[in-house]
């Protein structure tokens, strides 16, 4: 048995019990789902498309969710919708997996979910969920023991996935001190075993930077892997780029 609108303006103001369709005919057929409590709580004027499923021993769950809701607290019209799915323990109160807010951002609402590619993935594969993006800078400070303080003129990174792009301009003070030069404050730590390099712009000499494994600094080394002392890079400047693997 079905249950049949014929007209927009007719509506279902109880439930109706034994009808397994509902169908819409109309120019511009369309739902409506009204919440008429008022108020102005963030998550509150909720409505929901709620799917449920019977199991072969004829046990019922919610398999998914879809919800409206105001986004924010304020006297106004914002609102989310947010998608819920059972991962197989929920019972009838599904995760919220993704939310597409009132500023239009679709947002991952746990860490780690992501676009998952694996459809096409390489056999070496060790995975193919995107499961992060993030931008902003990072405060490069000295780590060679001596307590340096620098001149940053600029300390950016990007991070897609699991790599990391950092961008810098760094000039060191006056220094006559003999220890290795050394930065640290890279936005995130290495893998372990994840070195990387550095390419490093200098008026001076042709340097490099390497990434040490599993942490956040690097060491500055000339082309033939020679670690410059803080003594050799005294007052001079340093513009480098490049990228690295995190865990």
């Amino acid at each position: 048995m079905a249950g049949y609108i014929g007209a927009r303006s007719v509506s279902l103001s109880t439930t109706v019990a034994n009808a397994q369709d509902v169908t819409a005919t109309d120019t511009t057929p369309e739902v409506t789902i009204i919440n008429n409590t008022h108020e102005d709580t963030d998550g509150g004027r909720e409505g929901k498309v709620i799917f449920k499923g019977q199991q072969s021993g004829g046990e019922e769950s919610t398999l998914a969710l879809i919800q409206a809701a105001h986004d924010g607290s304020s006297d106004d019209e914002k609102g989310l919708l947010s998608f819920k799915t059972n991962d197989g323990n929920d019972s009838n109160s599904p995760t919220e997996r993704w939310r597409i807010t009132s500023d239009g951002h679709f947002k991952a609402m746990v860490n780690g979910y992501g676009i998952d590619f694996s459809a096409t993935q390489g056999s070496g594969a060790s995975s193919s969920v995107l499961d992060d993006y993030e931008y902003g800078t990072w405060t490069p400070s000295d780590n060679s023991g001596n307590s340096l303080s620098f001149t940053v003129s600029y300390a950016k990174y990007v991070k897609i996935g699991k790599n990391v792009t950092i961008h810098a301009y760094i000039t060191f003070p006056s220094t006559s001190s003999s220890s290795g030069a050394s930065i640290a404050g890279l936005p995130f730590a290495t893998e372990a075993n994840g070195y990387g390099a550095l390419i490093i712009n200098n008026s001076v000499d042709t340097l490099v930077a390497q990434v040490g494994s599993g942490g956040s600094f690097f060491h500055i080394k000339n082309a033939t892997n020679v670690h410059k002392t803080c003594a050799q890079m005294s007052t001079q400047f340093i513009i480098f780029s490049g990228s690295y693997t995190v865990a």
